[in-house]
């Protein structure tokens, strides 16, 4: 009997140990899930604040089965004095944010043996208002702009890199357009076909279309925003940064695209056949619509900054600066007097000469047009306002002593006709040029241009080339320190990340 009975003994605690190993090791699978769970929601969440700063974020729940988890996050922000803030508005926090303390709490959705087991990971984070996607703009349009055949839109200063916002309607980019800098389109779509590049990062509300088939260089450099609409790759193509979609991704080529950064979109018009699952994105950056500069001349702006105000003609205008140094026959200058504003070289090839003192001539009463071989030497800023513009054949504008100087081409509002620009325009560096048009600019064919267009309607084509220098306009708001941006997004750096308790 006492044998029997130490035997009983011996296995009830054998089956005792047993059980305990069983449930320590499931609690223990449990542990070890929940701290991978609530690690990986917090680093998800800090991506969601590189965007913008959410005062919460929906519960998450990870796995299946025994270890299945619930992981809740929590925040706390502060400003750069370290005081808290508190009031939040459309689900963002108010208030000028520095710093942050994001936790993930995991906690097991089956039932545990005893006190159930919590894991927490927090991190202290430092908040970098980041720029807009663009700060300051090189193209500027108010509707549906074309960008073709072998253009270019670059910057040589990366403290004022180039970019492209459409105001309204889409960006149609294709034939070998580059854009070295951000697109934005703030109420349209992007049509990106036949090697059309963008360097910096892409903002489309409507959708984002790409029949781009070239997987050796990125179809956008940065990261691709389709903020309500589609994504579609009709090619295998790559992007070299991350994608957020706010509709869904289309294309049977998108197994096939390379995509660097993470990808977040309501999921895949073919999940089943893709083999891919997605996760919707939890937040955007957000751009409003600045609505098309209007600018008029305002000679009070312009004096204000030295410059002297001439007119079309008579005594000290434009048809008198011109004649005082354009070396053309009695006959010509006859015929040049009768339309100032208008200059041919086949009168002569000598360049005219502009004034040495800052100049803004009001010229709005008239066409202003130069063809066939004219250079225009400049010794000072200069700023000429017209009804219309058209240059063609081999039209210069040069710097007279080697100087930078500023160059404002400028058709305001309330003028009837258009900037055009055709074969062989070129502002030669170190000039840099303002080009506004009330209705509508076009450039193409062979220009070479620096500094900035703006366009109520733009179409740029056929090899132009244009670096991005920010001039501005005296006495207009263009936006100098950065397009309006309601979201520009932060940088998150974390200071320290550790475990807060265990259970």
């Amino acid at each position: 009997m006492g044998v029997a009975l130490i035997g009983v003994i011996l296995a009830t605690l054998v089956v005792t140990q047993t059980i305990v190993v069983t449930r320590d090791t499931a609690r223990d699978r449990v542990r070890t899930t929940e701290i991978h769970t609530a690690e990986g929601v917090l680093d998800a969440a800090l991506y969601d604040m590189t965007r913008n700063l959410p005062c919460a974020w929906t519960d998450t729940e990870i796995g299946a089965g025994t270890t299945a988890t619930l992981v809740e996050v929590s925040v706390l922000y502060f400003d750069e004095n370290n005081d808290p803030l508190t009031t939040c508005s459309a689900g963002l926090v108010e208030g000028d944010a520095r710093y942050a303390v994001v936790s993930a709490k995991s906690t097991p959705l089956a039932e545990v043996p005893g006190i159930d087991p919590v894991r927490t990971i927090e991190a202290t984070v430092e908040l970098t208002p980041r720029q807009g996607l663009s700060t300051g703009t090189t193209l500027f349009a108010a509707s549906t702009t074309q960008g073709t055949n072998n253009g270019r839109v670059f910057s040589s200063d990366p403290d004022n890199p180039a970019g492209i916002w459409i105001d309204s309607g889409n960006f149609n980019c294709n034939s070998n357009f580059t854009v070295e800098g951000d697109v934005v389109v703030v109420a349209g779509g992007a049509n990106l076909t036949n090697n059309c590049e963008v360097w910096g990062d892409l903002w489309a509300r409507d959708y984002v279309v790409s029949t781009r088939a070239a997987k050796n260089s990125d179809l956008v450099g940065g990261d691709t925003t389709v903020r309500s609409g589609n994504l579609s790759t009709d090619k295998a193509t790559s992007f070299g940064g991350s994608l957020s979609v706010g509709g869904l991704l289309t294309g049977w080529a998108f197994r096939d695209t390379d995509v660097a950064g993470t990808i977040c979109a309501e999921g895949h018009v073919n999940d089943i056949m893709m083999g891919r699952t997605y996760v919707p994105c939890t937040s955007f950056v957000e751009f409003a619509q600045r609505g098309f500069p209007e600018i008029t001349l305002v000679p009070s702006d312009w004096t204000a900054e030295g410059f002297t105000i001439k007119s079309k003609d008579g005594a000290s205008s434009w048809a008198q600066d011109v004649q005082a140094t354009w070396d053309i026959s009695d006959k010509q200058i006859a015929n040049y007097t009768a339309q100032p504003c208008y200059m041919s070289g086949t009168y002569a090839k000598n360049p005219i000469t502009l004034t040495a003192t800052p100049t803004v001539y009001d010229l709005t009463s008239c066409d202003f047009k130069i063809d066939s071989g004219v250079d225009i030497r400049v010794k000072a800023d200069t700023a000429i306002f017209a009804n219309s513009f058209s240059f063609n054949n081999q039209v210069n504008f040069i710097s007279d002593d080697g100087e930078q100087h500023n160059v404002w081409l400028i058709v305001p509002v309330g003028a009837t006709g258009n900037l055009a620009t055709n074969t062989h325009f070129t502002m030669a560096p170190p000039l840099a040029a303002f080009f506004y048009g009330a209705n509508s600019v076009s450039i193409s064919n062979n220009s070479a241009n620096r500094g900035q267009i703006y366009g109520k309607s733009l179409n740029i084509s056929n090899n132009l080339d244009i670096e991005h220098v920010p001039i501005g306009v005296p006495g207009v708001d263009l936006g100098s320190t950065g397009l309006d941006v309601t979201s520009s997004g932060f940088n998150v750096e974390v200071i320290s990340k550790r475990e807060q308790q265990q259970g």
